[in-house]
């Protein structure tokens, strides 16, 4: 069971399974993210649009507030009534209840020019008597306390402009509140304060703002932050995730805030995609328990092909599958009993591959033959090259021979300066195969020219550069071989240096990370040949004192490093 729990068919099995469900999982979560925020945008605008007709509605009302007090500052008229009227504490004679039927009726035109029956007004003197309009709600006593709410707020000497006191509350539970604004008028010329038109808005008008919509809540806020009308529920800072709108009223710079719960917004889609969310979960896990039983009759077969495999190996040279069936594993099994029988037939014609391998090794004794007649070929094709002028390809032919020569000698020891010539020559073939110019250049002080070399070390980081480092260089590539000796260590330093592409700082670390003696177990992996080798022919020649490293160039390309003792040199080593 534990065999079948961790077979390479399981491992496809989940493999598929999760291949299927990170996808549905991305695009469900995707899907559900995006419709969030489509609905949220759109409910966003059309909060904003409300708000909009609302502020429109309060900057209205405020607009036919301003102009009631206007209309009572600019009457001349009314001057010499105020100025009466600002000593009565009462209606006490004839004369005052005459003022007192002037000034009240003098609110009609105003009533009548404002049309709003959610505004009302009176006028109150210094001493704290009031004239009310005819729309005013309740009688005296109802207005003298909230007079007596608001009237702190009132400063008497600023005449210009009105002033917003507050929020005035009745004395008995239920009764209708008022916000109330103000404007004082005086006498200039006196420079006395007279009486003040007081006007209040009902909280009524902004409930039934309010209501129209029927979720959701809403706040009006005065230039302090301070809460007019709504709920105050929206001044508190730890709020739940809200969609929430706002919107400032022109003329008296009040916020009206709209606030709608996400909960409200996004519920029935959160419990369409959980709910869709749980089906897929069901689904998949019948589909798995499905696939469970389905896997151990698909997985059978290959079990018996995997025990008659592990018997062979063990000596059982009779077993064989037991083929019935035409399906891909019946098909294998079948497969299997030829190659069984194939490898009984090569075990009985050993004797036969042993006579077969001596005339292999003529065959090569002989082939060393030929890159003698490879040679020779060659000169003829290059001194007939040479007749014909051609000089061009006549030291082409030079360069290749030069390098065939290079590789029948190859276990010999060879020098610096050796080497670059044999570098100078690859990379002239390079550049006729490439059908492009790569500068050469070297840096070698003369007393290091004779430093030995394992033969052909240089050429495959050579090659890596042409290869991998100039694919898609679009300037001139160059290569350049820099030779230094450290003289406190004695160690040798040979650079070769390209500016090609270069490679990721993090290749380049795995790739130093090979060039490394615990690490050796991980080249046969590795897919660059050419460096492998080059750092194992270090070692075979210089052993653990030889090092190779890879390193970003400073503009661009790779660095490769090379560090050698100058003595103990590869001759020395039998190499």
């Amino acid at each position: 069971m534990g065999m079948f729990q961790f077979s390479y068919y399981r491992r496809i099995q989940l493999s598929f399974l999760i291949l299927v469900l990170l996808p549905l999982i991305a695009v469900s979560l995707l899907s559900y993210h995006t419709t969030k925020n489509n609905i949220v945008d759109k409910i966003r605008a059309s909060n904003q649009g409300t708000l909009n007709v609302m502020a429109r509605d309060i900057a209205k009302t405020v607009d036919d507030l301003v102009f009631a007090s206007d209309f009572m500052i600019q009457d001349a008229n009314l001057r010499p009534r105020l100025k009466h009227f600002m000593t009565m504490k009462g209606i006490e004679q004839y004369n005052d209840y005459e003022q007192y039927i002037a000034l009240k009726d003098s609110f009609g035109p105003i009533s009548m020019k404002a049309l709003n029956s959610e505004l009302h007004m009176f006028l109150v003197n210094p001493d704290g008597f009031i004239i009310p309009s005819a729309e005013s709600p309740g009688g005296m006593d109802y207005l003298e306390h909230h007079w007596n709410q608001v009237k702190e707020g009132l400063d008497t000497t600023i005449s210009g402009r009105v002033q917003w006191l507050g929020m005035a509350h009745g004395e008995r539970q239920g009764e209708n509140e008022y916000y109330y604004a103000a404007r004082a008028m005086r006498d200039y010329r006196a420079d006395e304060y007279m009486a003040s038109i007081v006007i209040g808005i009902s909280k009524g008008y902004f409930e039934k703002l309010f209501s129209q919509t029927s979720s959701g809540s809403y706040a009006l806020l005065d230039t302090k932050g301070a809460l007019i009308a709504g709920d105050a529920s929206l001044l508190e800072e730890d709020q739940i995730s809200s969609v929430r709108s706002e919107v400032t009223i022109s003329r008296t710079n009040w916020r009206l805030i709209y606030d709608l719960p996400e909960q409200n917004v996004l519920g029935q889609i959160s419990k369409t995609y959980f709910a869709s969310a749980m089906l897929i979960v069901a689904f998949v896990a019948c589909f798995y328990l499905l696939s469970l039983l389905m896997a151990r009759g698909l997985h059978r077969p290959i079990r018996k092909l995997e025990a008659v495999a592990r018997q062979f190996g063990e000596g059982n040279y009779t077993v064989r599958y037991p083929v019935r069936g035409k399906d891909e594993i019946n098909a294998l099994g079948g497969t299997l009993n030829d190659m069984l029988d194939r490898i009984n037939q090569l075990i009985a014609d050993i004797e036969q591959e042993q006579e077969q391998k001596r005339v292999m090794e003529m065959q090569a004794i002989f082939s060393k033959i030929r890159p003698h007649f490879l040679l020779n070929t060659l000169n003829s094709i290059k001194c007939s090259l040479a007749v014909q002028n051609d000089r061009e390809h006549s030291m082409k032919i030079d360069a290749l021979m030069s390098l065939l020569r290079a590789y029948m000698k190859v276990n010999e020891p060879s020098t610096v300066k050796k080497e670059c010539q044999l570098l100078q020559h690859y990379i002239e073939i390079m550049e006729m195969r490439n059908d492009r110019h790569i500068a050469f250049v070297t840096d070698i002080p003369a007393e290091l020219e004779d430093v030995m070399l394992p033969k052909l070390l240089l050429q495959p980081l050579a090659e890596n550069a042409i290869v991998h480092g100039f694919a898609e260089l679009e300037e001139e590539a160059r290569i350049g071989i820099t030779v230094r000796r450290e003289e406190e260590s004695g160690i040798v330093v040979i650079s070769l240096t390209d500016n090609g592409g270069g490679m990721p700082d993090e290749k380049l670390a795995n790739l130093n990370k090979l060039f490394d003696p615990l690490e050796a177990s991980e080249h046969a992996s590795y897919e660059r040949v050419g460096l492998i080798s080059v750092y194992q022919g270090l070692q075979l020649a210089y052993g653990s004192k030889a090092e190779l490293k890879l390193a970003r160039g400073r503009e661009s390309g790779i660095v490769a490093e090379i560090r050698i003792p100058e003595n103990g040199s590869p001759a020395e080593r039998g190499v």
